[in-house]
């Protein structure tokens, strides 16, 4: 996987890299850690606190919010100020919430239904003489009138990223999630310019900026020079974040009907592992179960006592399931599963085998677990090990997966949630302690760049291209004419296009096959090969 154009996106996420800045966001696991901040930042009657933020699940704390900014006096009493922005506070009925309180006024509150976990969404409270006001994702969802006369800054305890403390160890909220530019301005954006900050276009802003944490630095700096600088609490850190629409390079594709990737030798020998993907479902699987299957290292037995490891994106004999299941050599199967996502989006999946417990992770989020009640061995009378195809029984074909396979990585101990959600978008030099295997297919071959070398094996037609999953994604390299198939009617519209010819139907994607973003006559060329090859 290789991040040359790096974006921060996540399931339903289509915003590119130049909305959430580039690629590091504030991690906060709402479980006690934040970003502290050393002075009062809102002193004025009129501002803005806007950024991106994404929620891993419930906030943390005893209200369970989910607080993106918090200004405010200790005392929650009328006359003690208090400025916070929330993205979700359960106790008044999961909504989005924005509060303010000056030192002469009642608490003056915007909100708006929470949006689901797991989605990058755009935040944004304004405050101006006559109004408080509530964006989401650029859209005015409420506004009440702002009855405040007093000031924000005075008696002021805590200004803080991802908490929220109050009335002296009350703590009503930490964050759980990612939290990306944050930004803070000294005065009221219209919706005009909340679009453009929503959308990075912050210099056609004429209004000062106070503060403003892109998370591109490990030292929570204020990139405004105004020395609001954070100090990270507890666990707080920034990752190095992107999800869909990234560019993965080239990635394995496969088309779900017998194409796979073969492994001549076993690849996990341990009692704990972990086996980490990079995947995006383009439709439902092939084979007599139509699962879409990532790995599997298996014995062709089904019985209880025969080694089988399966993580499949999605099995829909039991219900359309993410599901990974271990058996070894002594012990019945172990299974956690998970429903599974929509098709046409990237997604990480993990599976983690400990010495108590198996897990399943979707996205670096901890979706299942199970007791471990093996105690064999997982690579004895190994028939069949495979990227994207799950074979057993003889002639049993459960599973081709159809669609994109990359960056799968097999390390031979049990990965903890924060190895997974530190490590899942960096690639790798194959040299690292515990890996077992590593495949990114940037050379557009299946080899293990472990020092292993457990090379794969294309089959049947699995092909290595730059992956689309957009609505027109081409599916078939070379399917010029786009009738799902590449034959010498392809040739003939591809020689048509480039000498000026009219053409019909031309799929530009699938016949820019060298993938330099221009169709010439080296495209020609290489189908050439191609069709001769085939």
């Amino acid at each position: 996987m290789r991040t040359r154009i790096p974006i921060w996106v996540l399931l339903n996420l289509i915003t590119s890299v130049w909305l959430l800045g580039q690629n590091h966001v504030l991690h906060l696991d709402g479980d006690g850690d934040y970003v502290s901040l050393p002075s009062t930042i809102i002193e004025g009657t009129e501002f803005t606190i806007e950024g991106w933020a994404y929620t891993n699940g419930t906030g943390g704390g005893l209200d369970g919010q989910h607080t993106i900014f918090t200004q405010r006096d200790y005392s929650t009493g009328t006359g003690a100020a208090s400025i916070i922005l929330n993205a979700e506070s359960p106790t008044v009925g999961d909504m989005i919430r924005f509060n303010i309180r000056s030192t002469v006024g009642p608490n003056d509150i915007v909100e708006y239904p929470a949006s689901n976990y797991e989605e990058w969404h755009h935040y944004a409270g304004v405050v101006s003489t006559d109004s408080v006001y509530l964006y989401f994702d650029g859209e005015l969802v409420d506004i009440v009138e702002n009855t405040q006369s007093g000031n924000y800054n005075q008696s002021v305890e805590l200004i803080e990223i991802g908490r929220h403390y109050h009335a002296s160890s009350y703590l009503a909220g930490y964050f759980n999630g990612y939290i990306d530019n944050l930004r803070i301005w000294g005065g009221a954006l219209n919706r005009s310019d909340i679009l453009d900050a929503k959308n990075a276009f912050i210099q056609y802003i004429d209004l000062p900026l106070l503060a403003h944490w892109d998370f591109e630095s490990e030292d929570f700096i204020d990139v405004t020079q105004n020395g609001h600088d954070g100090t990270p609490m507890d666990d707080a850190h920034i990752i190095e974040m992107n999800l869909n629409n990234i560019d993965l390079g080239y990635s394995l594709y496969l088309d779900g009907i017998d194409d796979y990737v073969g492994i001549p030798e076993p690849i996990i020998y341990t009692s704990e592992f972990t086996i980490e993907v990079w995947a995006a479902m383009l439709g439902v699987g092939g084979g007599l179960d139509q699962q879409n299957t990532l790995f599997t290292q298996r014995d062709y037995l089904t019985e209880t006592g025969s080694a089988v490891i399966i993580l499949n994106a999605e099995a829909p004999t039991v219900g359309d399931m993410i599901r990974f299941n271990i058996r070894s050599t002594n012990g019945s199967n172990d299974i956690v599963e998970y429903p599974a996502s929509n098709y046409a989006e990237w997604h990480h999946y993990t599976g983690v085998v400990g010495i108590d417990s198996i897990y399943l992770y979707l996205d670096g989020v901890l979706v299942s677990t199970a007791v471990n009640t093996q105690t064999g061995d997982f690579d004895y009378s190994i028939d069949h090990v495979e990227i994207g195809r799950h074979f057993h029984s003889v002639l049993y074909e459960a599973g081709y997966f159809h669609g994109y396979i990359d960056e799968l990585k097999i390390w031979s101990i049990p990965k903890s949630a924060e190895q997974i959600q530190n490590d899942m978008f960096e690639a790798l030099t194959g040299n690292e302690p515990e890996l077992a295997a590593y495949y990114n297919f940037d050379n557009q071959v299946a080899d293990d760049l472990s020092t292993w070398g457990n090379h794969g094996t294309l089959l049947n037609g699995a092909d290595i291209i730059v992956a689309d999953i957009s609505p027109n994604a081409c599916l078939t390299r070379g399917d010029a004419n786009g009738d799902g198939i590449t034959d010498i009617s392809d040739l003939i519209t591809l020689v048509q296009y480039i000498i000026g010819r009219p053409v019909n139907n031309l799929n530009e994607r699938c016949a820019d096959i060298s993938g330099d973003g221009i169709i010439t006559i080296s495209d020609v060329m290489v189908l050439i090969d191609y069709l001769l090859a085939n």
